[in-house]
């Protein structure tokens, strides 16, 4: 098991939402004792305080415990103006404090009913032989999680939570990370427990169907929307309040000002999502906030070739996922003429980006624009190899649930240069030994 893996329970008449992803009958551990019980203000805090016992937690560790949780209640419900989602705010949350992680992972949240709206589940210490993200990071990142999955709620009706919520781990999970990053953005925990690295090794699976350590890893793309897009998450959860059903896509894409996913800005995002998994830092990356970005993990490149010419390729793709080519030259010690041309399945929009790094690092994006009768395009760099030592095609399915959409492309060094014209359609005209 994956450290930062989750499992979700399920209790005949209570309804179990624990971040992780097996469903079965659960309870607090054999021989675990409520020896000692502390209120703050919004919790009700339980834990053993004999050093005799396993699940044993220092009076130290509970009050780092008080001080994180009030902190995630501060600044989730009043930074965000909401209340928990089925919490009366006379009600306190319970929490219970001990040796979780070889049963649970990192913590568990788990809904009631109103009289007993809530439990969370923490660790007694988060060892660094246990935790990836230990000790006092591991509690910070795991209380804003946690308590985040108490906010939640906030936007969905009971049913609709119950029914669906947690079925849509990559919206549940990756938002829950994504707040604990915005209340504590340098741990970056994502990275370490490898999160990151299950949503980058797998581009090819759909966003929306992202499992286990990849749903967390979803946590990318909400950075993405918050951070370089500036969208307003808030303004995406309230839409389900204002749909009044669950559809997790459209909310999302109504937050980003279209009626449903699949309208300009949804999909154009989409695109320039999977650029920024590929080049990851900078103004085209995940974040552009001016902190320091963490040291992302590779996408996973699905061919690289220095060899051509490169004959046609036919792939297939489903909805929200994407491919990565990579052409590096022949010969770096002078540049040559690379020409891609690209075609798109027929009737839909689809993404064909291009990021072209020079010698030094510096990548720079391009978008290859598709003619909406032939879904033909077409990518000339004339300064490929020494100059430009590598250029990635990022192909993108954007659509809502269109799957498997056939598209094809094939990369060469013409003999001969088309120059360009003045309104740029070069790129449109055909080539000499053009499939």
């Amino acid at each position: 098991m994956k450290l930062s893996k989750r499992l979700i329970f399920s209790f005949l008449i209570t309804l179990l939402t624990i971040s992780w992803s097996i469903r079965c009958f659960a309870a607090p551990p054999t021989g675990w004792v409520d020896e000692n019980t502390v209120t703050t203000t919004h919790f009700e805090i339980h834990w053993e305080g004999s050093s005799t016992i396993s699940h044993y937690a220092t009076d130290g560790w509970i009050e780092k415990v008080k001080q994180y949780l009030e902190d995630a209640w501060n600044f989730q419900v009043l930074t965000w103006q909401r209340p928990p989602g089925v919490v009366d705010n006379s009600v306190r949350i319970t929490v219970e404090v001990w040796d979780i992680y070889n049963e649970h992972g990192y913590g568990a949240t788990i809904w009631g009913e109103a009289s007993d709206p809530a439990n969370i589940w923490l660790d007694n210490d988060y060892s660094p032989g246990s935790f990836t993200v230990s000790g006092e990071d591991g509690l910070m990142m795991t209380t804003a999680h946690e308590f985040f999955h108490c906010v939640q709620p906030n936007w969905i009706d009971k049913d609709t939570w119950d029914n669906t919520f947690f079925d849509n781990d990559w919206f549940t999970e990756g938002c829950a990370d994504w707040m604990a990053d915005q209340q504590y953005d340098s741990i970056n925990e994502y990275i370490p427990n490898e999160t990151a690295e299950a949503f980058l090794n797998s581009p090819e699976i759909p966003l929306d169907e992202k499992t286990g350590q990849a749903a967390y890893g979803c946590v990318l793309f909400w950075l993405f929307l918050s951070e370089n897009k500036s969208a307003n998450i808030n303004d995406i959860f309230s839409n389900f309040k204002n749909q009044g059903y669950m559809d997790f896509l459209m909310a999302t894409a109504k937050g980003l000002g279209d009626t449903d996913w699949g309208g300009n800005s949804s999909n154009q995002i989409w695109k320039d999502f999977t650029v920024a998994c590929y080049v990851k830092t900078g103004v085209d990356g995940f974040k552009d906030d001016g902190a320091s970005d963490p040291d992302f993990p590779d996408v996973k490149i699905d061919f690289t070739t220095n060899s051509y010419p490169v004959p046609e390729q036919t792939k297939s793709l489903n909805h929200l996922a994407s491919h990565y080519t990579l052409f590096e030259p022949d010969d770096l010690t002078v540049d040559k003429a690379l020409r891609i041309k690209f075609n798109g399945p027929d009737g839909k929009d689809f993404g064909a980006m291009v990021v072209k790094e020079d010698i030094g690092g510096t990548k720079t994006k391009e978008e290859i624009s598709l003619d909406p009768n032939s879904q033909d395009g077409f990518y000339l760099n004339t300064n490929f190899g020494k100059t430009y030592p590598k250029v990635a095609l990022i192909s993108s399915n954007p659509t809502k649930s269109d799957d498997n959409l056939q598209y094809k492309y094939f990369a060469k060094f013409p003999s001969t240069i088309i120059p360009t014209l003045i309104d740029g359609t070069q790129s449109s005209v055909f080539y000499p030994g053009d499939p």
